[in-house]
């Protein structure tokens, strides 16, 4: 089942009985099954703007699939990191950051695209290089941003991918490490694995909350100051962009 508008709003903390934190993903009125979602339909895309996929944002896909709803929980992370979190970047650079990643939009033949910017800033891991304070919270925006990003890259040689694998069977977990640390195409081949389900984003995210690297200048909520034009919910639509040009993709 895919959710399809994983975004700030629908995400929602709350605590339980026992006081604990607990996270609930609502709105599941445009959610769909998979299996609807077989035949491609470019004009049916949904999702808040800020946190729709780069690939169906540029229509380099057609169909939603599980890798949009997992980098739309990736742009959530990084959109609100940036915005409450404790980290150098301030003033007009954090603007500008969170314009051109989150708001980019053009027209191109007469609808709109976007997601551009959500593209470079992860081919460059630009939010791994903010400067978040170190910990188990900015261990998992790198490991995301890393696998949100090998999406956008060639899949590596299937016949080394073939031959590393049967390789790696008879091997101890430790040198399987070292094998992907040191063999770049088996790492990329393991990254893009990680889209098709959303188990590993899981099991990661426990991992982070069990971690005790939990400093506490890495706790606290932390706003920044942004001038009041900027969203700070996410919208449907991208800023600078008319209902008169919305209108024309429909």
């Amino acid at each position: 089942l895919l959710h399809r508008d994983v975004s700030v709003g629908n995400i929602l903390i709350y605590e339980n009985d026992s006081g604990e934190r607990k996270g609930l993903l609502s709105d599941w009125e445009l959610s769909k099954d998979t299996n609807d979602l077989q035949i491609a339909r470019e004009t049916e895309r949904t999702g808040t703007w800020q946190f729709i996929s780069s690939a169906l944002l540029q229509a380099l896909v057609s169909c939603h699939s599980t890798k949009d709803d997992f980098e739309s929980f990736f742009h959530v992370l990084g959109w609100t990191a940036l915005k409450f979190t404790n980290h150098p970047m301030e003033g007009d650079l954090l603007k500008y950051s969170l314009r051109h990643i989150y708001d980019d939009a053009f027209l191109k033949v007469g609808r709109l695209r976007g997601g551009v910017g959500k593209q470079g800033a992860m081919a460059n891991r630009s939010l791994s290089r903010v400067g978040f304070v170190p910990s188990a919270f900015c261990d998992i925006i790198v490991d995301f941003e890393d696998t949100c990003a090998s999406r956008y890259v060639q899949a590596p040689d299937p016949d080394v991918v073939k031959e590393v694998s049967l390789m790696i069977e008879s091997e101890t977990n430790e040198k399987r490490k070292i094998i992907h640390m040191n063999n770049h195409e088996w790492a990329l081949h393991m990254r893009q694995t990680r889209l098709d389900s959303a188990s590993w984003m899981i099991k990661r995210c426990d991992e982070a909350l069990q971690s005790s690297d939990w400093p506490e200048e890495a706790l606290p909520r932390f706003e920044h100051k942004l001038p009041k034009n900027l969203y700070v919910t996410g919208s449907k639509r991208p800023n600078d962009v008319s209902t008169q040009e919305l209108e024309q993709t429909s």
